[in-house]
């Protein structure tokens, strides 16, 4: 049999990647994503590695699926627009639809999940739960801008500390379960997005080193 050969790409910190794959399927990568490809699809599927966050708008092709791998789960397809964020350092799973329909499997259980457009599956105590989703992130992925609405603010320093690898001490007086709402380029340094959602939240920040930033 023919030896499958892999690219593995690599999005730096506070970067992004859009690709489009050989069946024409385009792949945006959100920073410090790892995709790993066969450089050819075999016969029966379309099979990537996915360690990160990736919003992908998916060529139809009803005898060969495209199957997302995650570190836990698989999200199968035939043709849609959904977005996958799983990173291997993360609890967080989540994966929203916007188009088609997707499969959501573990990868040693037999059960799955079936989204439909507007719903979402997220991790949570372990389980895969359905929900409505409120995404509407496609286009500002697509040009590198990141929309949030109602969002806690330990969850917007989450995707920052994913993003940059750097770590956030925050006191307990920083308030990190108020919701905020607004907009930052993903390109943008890590202090000017803190000064900008300083305009939403009532904190104070404080660069230890490199790697540390003291939220306070």
């Amino acid at each position: 049999a023919e030896e499958i050969t892999y690219t593995t790409i690599e999005v730096p910190k506070g970067q992004r990647i859009c690709m489009t794959l050989e069946d024409g399927t385009e792949a945006w990568l959100s920073p410090r994503s790892v995709l790993r490809i066969p450089n050819n699809f075999n016969e029966k599927n379309r099979f990537v590695e996915l360690n990160g966050e990736g919003y992908f708008a998916v060529v139809k092709n009803e005898k060969k699926p495209f199957i997302v791998q995650t570190s836990q789960h698989n999200v199968k397809v035939l043709g849609t627009r959904f977005n996958v964020f799983a990173y291997s350092e993360s609890n967080r799973f989540e994966t929203d639809l916007l188009e088609g329909k997707v499969e959501i499997s573990g990868h040693d259980s037999e059960k799955h999940l079936i989204l439909a457009p507007g719903e979402k599956v997220s991790l949570e105590n372990n389980l895969l739960v359905k929900s409505a989703s409120s995404f509407n992130n496609d286009e500002y992925l697509k040009n590198g801008i990141f929309n949030f609405s109602n969002k806690p603010f330990s969850e917007i320093l989450e995707y920052l500390t994913l993003w940059y690898d750097i770590r956030f001490d925050i006191e307990a007086l920083a308030k990190k379960d108020l919701l905020v709402s607004g907009k930052f380029r993903q390109s943008d340094e890590v202090k000017n997005i803190l000064k900008a959602l300083q305009g939403v939240h009532s904190f104070k920040f404080k660069v230890i080193n490199d790697q540390t930033i003291e939220i306070f």
